[in-house]
């Protein structure tokens, strides 16, 4: 009895996980199990989910990408002047989630990819290209082509605008939501290339020359507040010697020509000092002076002759 009821529930969990099959269904995607039969009603959300599958080989799970991707789209466009660009467009798009019944008719409308283990996906570029890629490539021609090389050139963005508001409209009659289109890369033809090549060395040798001289003549103005500096300080320097000779001048000479003053009083001493022993040898004791030039130490110091 009791082999019996073992028996039971290992039939159980043979059967349970028959009908069970558990898969993680990524971020931003959503799944479906679609066999000959078509698409399963349910939709699967993010997460580990049972997908329940009675007949594992027979069943096969489909992911549907719904994030935001941003798509290069490349294409040589011949130009009213007989120019041709190479183009590349930056599609960002998205699959519109607005609406369940396109969201479900994109696993019966879009072939997917196999990514192996019974599971499939089909990514946000896969409903583009088969979608909106044409619709890109159409306004590409219709807007460009018109256009000649130098036009092209200086009015860029204004092209990049209307390519973005015709794709916009025509992509509201897809599944897709279109949020940007941007001009990446532009290949221009050689001779163009070589020429704007030849322009631009030939501006750039004009701005070395142009900045060589500015150069210079900046170096001159240098030079000459330089100068001009040099000049105040020596002024200023002359200045500062003047001053202080002018005060040197009305301080010092005074006292100079007093010390000289009596350097000379000391040296008419000396004089009279000998004229007086030369009259005392001579039996002469008078010494005679020019009027008024009789010095005043001549009665206090004659004692002193010896």
């Amino acid at each position: 009895m009791k082999n019996f009821k073992l028996i039971m529930v290992a039939l159980v969990v043979i059967a349970t996980s028959a009908c069970s099959d558990y898969r993680t269904i990524p971020v931003s995607k959503v799944g479906k199990v679609v066999d000959n039969a078509g698409v399963s009603k349910e939709t699967y959300q993010a997460g580990t989910r049972d997908i329940g599958w009675a007949w594992k080989y027979t069943k096969k799970l489909v992911l549907l990408d719904q994030s935001v991707e941003i798509i290069p789209f490349k294409l040589s466009v011949r130009l009213s002047d007989n120019q041709v660009l190479d183009v590349e467009l930056l599609v960002k798009t998205q699959l519109d989630l607005s609406d369940k019944s396109t969201i479900d008719s994109m696993f019966t409308m879009v072939t997917p990819i196999d990514a192996g283990n019974s599971t499939f996906t089909i990514p946000v570029s896969l409903i583009y290209r088969k979608l909106g890629e044409d619709l890109v490539r159409r306004t590409l021609v219709e807007v460009i082509t018109p256009h000649t090389l130098e036009s092209f050139r200086k009015q860029r963005k204004e092209i990049n605008d209307t390519i973005e508001v015709i794709a916009k409209e025509r992509f509201n009659l897809t599944p897709l939501k279109l949020y940007t289109v941007t001009i990446n890369k532009v290949g221009y033809p050689k001779t163009y290339v070589e020429a704007a090549d030849k322009i631009k060395k030939e501006q750039m040798s004009i701005d070395f020359k142009t900045a060589e001289e500015e150069a210079k003549r900046e170096k001159l103005k240098q030079e000459e507040i330089t100068i001009a500096i040099d000049q105040r300080v020596r002024l200023a320097k002359a200045e500062t010697i003047r001053l202080e000779n002018k005060k040197t001048s009305e301080g010092l000479n005074p006292m100079l020509l007093e010390y000289r003053k009596m350097e000379l009083e000391d040296k008419r001493l000396d004089v009279d000092l000998e004229f007086a022993k030369a009259a005392q040898n001579s039996g002469n004791s008078v010494i005679y002076y020019p009027t008024g030039q009789k010095p005043e130490y001549v009665e206090t110091r004659m004692g002193q002759i010896k």
